[in-house]
């Protein structure tokens, strides 16, 4: 059986397979850049890269991927499924087949033959058991930072291995939201764990093994020759990767300016407008947001944050901010998202229906509202604060070490507002918003009224792609207005700058994490 809908079965086979300020073609996955040379791809040379931040290595990762360990998963480890070019149609990975009896409660998955870890191990169903278990209670392996991928995995009430490529899962009830699940777990070796978390190894399936790490200075990566996809893919080409270490995107940009890399990753738009026509853009998913914490006395009242919502100058940040390389918009869902709704790409700002709104509410403050945030959504920050002191609010922005911001913004510790990132990783709206910890019950800004507990009850029990996901999509989108406690401020995606020497940058995944395929990059002579 061909590869089906992602929403359905996906069957046995894998799937055939200046400026930059267009949007990539929804649901291709391509990215939108200079034309690349015709040139024949060639083995050899050290791409030379950036790190933003240190790796997290202790807080979840292979299975929370947190914005530092982003390139993990483009190099190192692999999920079962990934979405290439389509969310309706996923392309299958690590397995040959990945298919849903017909009620939808049960899954089977056959790994591919031959596959290998980077330490020679076969891959094998146990592997996949423990990379479950794992999500679903990471505190047992000495890991105390979780995310909401585990809530689904708890969905899966028996499993059993029925030979040694084989697995067959049975779920709580009929369920249409667990391939996202499944192309966001990321297989990890059981015996490989303590090292990882210590730092000193990855043992993944992917084109590249980790070489060196230094804490602070570096990464380095070695190509995988036994990789399973080289056929499909022609690489790995390249004889090593070396990430350097930063601590701001600034100095990333003037490492590029100066030679020091062949690719800059994940720029702010203030930096990556320097190289205009060298920018490579990935699809978007999700954005950067305010979030309102509704348990707050001051916040309670759904008008104030209706006012909040309204207040926020979107096209000011996407010009000012984002330099125009994306579009303003109020929402998460991208272009070719089935929950995709053009009425959220207006601008929903009107800062005289915001002040009605507070006097309605009868708003007041007996001390400003604190907005922690990270130093790579400053800028966007100041703008809000702005915004919300023209219409009456006071705000406190609070600039915040990132470690220490996603560690207190898990603990769901924060009482006004924060600045987060919301890169959620599987674009199907159900998987979407049940695997998101922003907006899955229990979230940080402590949503859980009734109607947003119903449509994520819903949710992952219909087909996505009929009527009654799509009245479920609707829904959301008005309590999205209506009863917010996210408010959009630019969208997440992601400005990668490029030297003319670092080729195959023409296409970027959909999932994992706009990553681009390292299996096609190579380096010019």
């Amino acid at each position: 059986m061909a590869g089906a809908a992602a929403f359905g079965a996906v069957g046995c086979g894998d799937d055939d397979d200046e400026s930059g300020s267009t949007p990539p073609t929804a649901g291709t996955g391509g990215a939108t850049a200079p034309a690349t040379t015709t040139q024949a791809p060639r083995k050899g040379g050290t791409l030379r890269m950036n790190q933003t931040g240190d790796l997290q290595l202790n807080a979840g990762y292979p299975f929370v991927v947190a914005p530092p360990n982003r390139i993990l998963p483009w190099l190192v480890h692999e999920p079962l499924i990934r979405y290439r070019k389509d969310v309706r149609n996923p392309e299958l990975l690590l397995v040959d087949q990945f298919e849903y009896s017909a009620d939808r409660t049960k899954l089977t998955v056959r790994l591919k033959p031959g596959v290998t870890f980077h330490d020679g191990a076969p891959l094998t169903p146990e592997d996949v058991f423990f990379s479950i278990d794992f999500s679903v209670n990471p505190k047992a392996y000495g890991v105390t930072v979780s995310g909401t991928p585990s809530q689904l995995a708890k969905s899966i009430t028996g499993r059993k291995k029925v030979d040694d490529r084989t697995m067959e899962f049975t779920f709580d009830r009929p369920r249409w939201d667990m391939t996202g699940y499944f192309a966001t777990l990321n297989i990890h070796r059981e015996a490989s764990l303590p090292k990882m978390l210590a730092g000193e190894a990855l043992n993944g399936t992917g084109p590249y093994m980790l070489e060196k790490y230094t804490p602070g200075v570096g990464i380095s990566f070695v190509p995988n020759r036994n990789w399973h996809l080289s056929a499909q893919e022609g690489g790995p080409y390249l004889d090593r990767v070396e990430a350097r270490i930063f601590t701001d995107e600034t100095a990333v940009a003037t490492a590029f300016e100066a030679k020091e890399l062949d690719v800059a990753f994940r720029l702010p738009g203030a930096d990556a407008r320097r190289f205009r026509d060298r920018v490579r853009k990935a699809p978007r998913i999700g954005g950067l947001f305010l979030g309102m914490v509704v348990k707050n006395p001051m916040l309670a009242d759904r008008r104030v944050r209706q006012a909040i919502f309204w207040a926020i100058d979107r096209e000011r940040i996407a010009k000012e901010v984002g330099e125009g390389f994306y579009p303003a918009t109020a929402q998460i869902w991208p272009e070719y998202s089935p929950a995709y709704d053009p009425e959220l790409d207006k601008p929903y700002y009107d800062p005289a229906k915001a002040k009605s709104l507070l006097q309605q509410a009868g708003f007041s403050q007996d001390r400003p509202l604190e907005i922690p945030y990270t130093q790579r959504s400053e800028a966007s920050v100041l703008i809000v604060k702005e915004n919300l002191e023209a219409i009456g609010i006071k705000t406190a922005p609070k600039l915040t070490e990132t470690a220490v911001f996603i560690n207190t913004l898990r603990q769901r510790q924060y009482g006004d507002f924060y600045v987060a990132g919301m890169n959620f990783s599987d674009p199907a709206p159900a998987s979407a918003l049940l695997n998101n910890f922003n907006i899955a019950i229990p979230n940080q800004a402590y949503q859980e009224s009734p109607e947003l507990k119903e449509i994520l009850a819903k949710i992952g029990t219909v087909d996505p792609l009929g009527e009654e996901a799509k009245e479920l999509y609707r829904r959301f989108n008005r309590l999205w207005v209506e009863d917010p406690w996210i408010a959009v401020l630019e969208p997440s995606g992601a400005l990668d700058v490029v030297s003319d020497r670092a080729q195959g940058f023409d296409e970027y995944f959909i999932v994992p994490l706009q990553a681009p395929n390292f299996g096609r990059i190579w380096l010019k002579a």
